[in-house]
């Protein structure tokens, strides 16, 4: 195996072998690794990017942020990184929108951050987009570190939970989405009990009688319909059904 080998050539201090088989099997981020360990850092760079590279294409944006952060030492790299990851259709959509979000608290750039949570109540009527904002938007209205942007997060999250739960008709996740209006306020047994009436009496009847069925075939009583007859010896009539 190619890795093992440029692994062992590693451990044996043959640091060049070794990278000229990382870069073979295009793993930049080893390779680069080790020209900053010789002090090439230059061409570690070069190849830093190329790792970066590679993790965007393949999706992997919360890798590329890494190492843009790091290893190049780029936060307005590592933030446009993770905004891309966002507005991408990765898996790892929800996961950026929260390290971004983060990551511009700790730079102190609380304005970006509002306008981007202001910018979240757009999904509102986007029911897969809309669940991942408002599960991180929850999660900022308790940890983030400016308090005005923590009562924005949660009225936007309030914003989106609040339009999804009007499309009903659409929407069978009615549960998650008071669950998450009633995260917003832990300690408001009020808020949670009226989610939970709420539930009960309004959007639980309406889905009872959206899965009430139509009575299986077998059920049913079935009667013969005479469609033809015809003469047969000894003068008998049958019905034919």
């Amino acid at each position: 195996q190619p890795l093992e080998a440029a692994s062992c050539l590693e451990r044996g201090g043959l640091i060049h072998q070794a990278i000229e088989i990382y870069v073979e099997e295009m793993e930049y981020e080893s390779a680069a690794r080790l020209y900053a360990q010789i002090d090439q850092h230059d061409t570690a760079r070069d190849f830093w990017s190329r790792a970066i590279d590679k993790a965007c294409q393949q999706k992997r944006f919360i890798d590329a942020a890494r190492i843009a952060q790091v290893e190049l030492h780029d936060d307005e790299f590592t933030l446009s990184l993770l905004a891309t990851g966002w507005t991408s259709q990765s898996k790892e959509a929800r996961n950026c929108l929260a390290e971004w979000i983060e990551l511009s608290g700790s730079l102190g750039n609380h304005d970006a951050v509002s306008r981007r949570i202001e910018s979240l109540k757009a999904l509102r009527t986007h029911a897969d987009r809309a669940e991942m904002a408002a599960h991180v938007l929850g999660q900022v209205a308790h940890r983030y570190p400016d308090d005005t942007v923590k009562s924005q997060a949660k009225d936007a999250a309030r914003v989106i939970a609040s339009a999804q739960l009007m499309r009903l008709n659409s929407n069978r996740n009615s549960r998650l989405w008071l669950d998450r209006l009633s995260e917003l306020e832990p300690d408001d047994q009020l808020l949670q009990r009226d989610c939970d009436r709420y539930h009960d009496q309004l959007i639980a009847p309406r889905q009872e009688r959206k899965t009430a069925t139509i009575p299986a075939r077998s059920d049913r009583k079935r009667s013969l319909i005479p469609v033809s007859t015809w003469n047969v010896p000894n003068d008998q009539r049958i019905v034919k059904a």
